[in-house]
């Protein structure tokens, strides 16, 4: 095989690879963009069962004020273990 044609062996197969890169890179944001296409419908749909609720409390009369803003942490155990209050001793 003379110089010449080595050469162009190997820029066909780096083009070859080149593309599947690009091939890739293309999949990959197309991935990305479905993920967060679905991460905006999540988004919209809890934002309205927020706004449900909102109306619901407003029905029953109980403000979503009055609802904590997130419930606290289970206490953790050392080794990873969740400790869960006992009546009887205080903690377990």
């Amino acid at each position: 095989m003379s110089g010449f044609d080595e050469y162009a062996a190997l820029l066909r197969e780096l083009s070859t690879r080149q593309r599947g890169g690009e091939r890739e890179i293309a999949a990959e944001a197309e991935r990305r963009r479905g993920l967060q296409s679905a991460v905006d419908t999540l988004g919209q749909r809890l934002a309205a069962q927020g706004q449900h609720l909102d109306r619901l409390g407003q029905a029953i009369g109980v403000p979503m004020t009055s609802v904590p803003a997130e419930a606290p942490a289970p206490a953790m155990a050392a080794g990873g273990e969740r400790r869960v209050p006992r009546p009887d001793r205080g903690t377990g």
